[in-house]
């Protein structure tokens, strides 16, 4: 997941391994966005809806859904059998039932 840089002077190695939107404005990210969504439109088009409720940036539980959808190769049958449960959002998948974790 993507996340602002607090780093405003200049990005280091680690902000760019990171894929931090370092330096980008609104325009760039919703630029960065919508060609995603395009891709999803194209190769996975019946996540659209899931990925527009996840930029939106109202539903934290969208965000999740998409990611891990997204992960999976965009097999969502595929999230509740995740085997990466070093992923810090492996508790929160979609379906996965853990225990260890609450529903976001």
């Amino acid at each position: 997941m993507n996340a602002v840089c607090t780093n405003k002077d200049k990005p280091d190695a680690a902000c760019r391994r990171q894929g931090c939107f370092h330096g980008l404005g609104a325009v760039e990210i919703a630029q960065r966005r919508a060609l995603k969504l395009a891709r999803v439109a194209k190769y996975a088009p019946r996540h659209v809806g899931r990925f527009k409720r996840a930029f939106e940036g109202n539903s934290l539980r969208a965000a999740v859904d998409a990611h891990c959808v997204e992960c999976m190769g965009f097999e969502a049958g595929d999230v509740a059998d995740c085997t990466a449960p070093a992923c810090p959002l492996w508790p929160y998948r979609p379906g996965g039932g853990s225990s260890e974790g609450k529903q976001p």
